[in-house]
């Protein structure tokens, strides 16, 4: 699973992320924690978009391509 958030995010708290996360690796899940520092529900500033476009297109490829 991948899970990207703003740390500025007014509808979904960093925290319940960041237990999703934690509870996902003691389960032994493969999970990625993508945490955007002062963005909000949506990921805005340009550099920020990047990397995550980055993140999810190698995450699509390592799964669904098997690359």
């Amino acid at each position: 699973m991948l899970i990207v958030h703003g740390s500025a995010d007014s509808a979904v708290s960093s925290f319940l992320a960041g237990e999703v996360f934690v509870g996902l690796q003691r389960l032994h899940k493969e999970v990625e924690y993508a945490r955007y520092s002062g963005e909000e529900h949506g990921i805005s500033a340009f550099a920020n978009q990047v990397d995550y476009c980055s993140r999810m297109i190698a995450w699509f490829e390592k799964h669904l391509t098997g690359r």
